[in-house]
């Protein structure tokens, strides 16, 4: 019996670490965003998932944010509840002790209020020079959509024989 609870307990330990985890969504695609995680990753623990949301549906799920929105800023989830925008900075320096100092600086009102408007004027400038891979991300999804029209086309019973069909009376002109 001991030995069951043991494993028990390690199982809920686990379990509380996960729901304890902060999850820090950014796009590694931005030069300068990956520079300044990369960064965040070295002094880091293990309390801290850092998942780039380049082109990570998997990303856009969890979140329920689109593509865009992701890139356009940062997000995290912390006890469950999904944050963005300059607030992000604060969990990540709260939860690296080399930057404790930077978050008992900017958690106050006037203080926060700078970082805010610093961060969005920043955010919405990288998001404008970053801008193209939006443009590809739909490039490829129209391109899927498009694949799987034509699969459908072709493979399906009526359309397919139609279209074998209009393909075979242009073959034969």
């Amino acid at each position: 019996i001991k030995k069951e609870k043991w494993e028990f307990l390690k199982r809920q330990i686990i379990l509380l670490k996960q729901i304890q985890m902060v999850k820090v969504f950014f796009n590694n695609s931005c030069n300068i965003c990956r520079a300044e995680i990369n960064h965040y990753k070295k002094h880091s623990n293990q309390e801290i998932e850092w998942v780039d949301v380049t082109s990570n549906k998997e990303a856009q799920q969890i979140t329920s944010k689109s593509y865009e929105q992701l890139l356009r800023r940062m997000h995290v989830i912390q006890d469950s509840k999904l944050i963005e925008g300059a607030e992000v900075f604060l969990i990540i320096w709260k939860n690296i002790p080399k930057y404790n100092f930077l978050y008992k600086l900017f958690n106050n009102k006037p203080m926060f209020f700078l970082l805010k408007i610093f961060y969005e004027i920043a955010a919405y400038f990288l998001f404008l020079k970053n801008k193209h891979l939006l443009k590809e991300w739909k490039k490829k999804i129209y391109r899927l959509k498009f694949v799987r029209l034509a699969e459908d086309l072709f493979h399906g019973e009526k359309n397919g024989d139609l279209i074998g069909q209009m393909l075979n009376i242009v073959q034969k002109n």
